[in-house]
């Protein structure tokens, strides 16, 4: 079996006789995803690096990793590892929250990123909560602020909604 171990470090830090340091220098912090075999023989650990903390860390059926990543984007690119980047919609202001979620194979190879949240309106999605099936949907909750309207302008005001969200695995 794999354990999957998410965390983050300021400064240098070292794992799996990996010597990690966050994307802009020695001295900047930064977040890992690190895969352990259990119980066997291979030498196929592997550690990367993340831009944004994990918030939520599952694996699927077929070992399959899902997770969330959270933070404020103040580049228009997410890098998940090595080989993967996510491009961000240039219209994000730097105080907006943006959730991804990934799924990966147990190589640590991206299969699909979904970005939820992070438009230039008042909408902060925060999810709190994931889960799959044994099909391997998987199934988010969370909540959001949003706007409170009366007659069809915007009080000022903003109202916590909860969202559930199902996507075919």
């Amino acid at each position: 079996g794999n354990l999957y171990h998410a965390g983050s470090f300021s400064n240098n830090f070292s794992l799996n006789g990996l010597s990690l340091q966050g994307r802009t220098g020695p001295s900047s912090s930064g977040t890992y995803l690190s895969r352990l075999s259990i119980g066997s023989s291979s030498n196929s650990d592997w550690t990367i690096l993340l831009d944004f903390p994990i918030i939520n860390l599952i694996t699927d059926p077929f070992d399959n990793i899902i997770f969330t990543i959270r933070g404020y984007p103040t580049v228009d690119t997410v890098h998940i590892g090595p080989n993967y980047t996510l491009a961000l919609p240039s219209a994000l202001a730097s105080n907006e929250t943006v959730e991804i979620l990934v799924k990966m194979d147990t190589q640590g190879n991206v299969l699909w990123t979904k970005r939820i949240g992070g438009r230039t309106d008042s909408r902060e999605i925060s999810l709190t909560d994931l889960a799959t099936n044994g099909a391997g949907d998987i199934y988010l909750a969370g909540h959001m602020w949003n706007e409170i309207f009366s007659g069809g302008a915007s009080s000022g005001d903003l109202i916590l909604d909860s969202i559930a969200v199902s996507i075919n695995g």
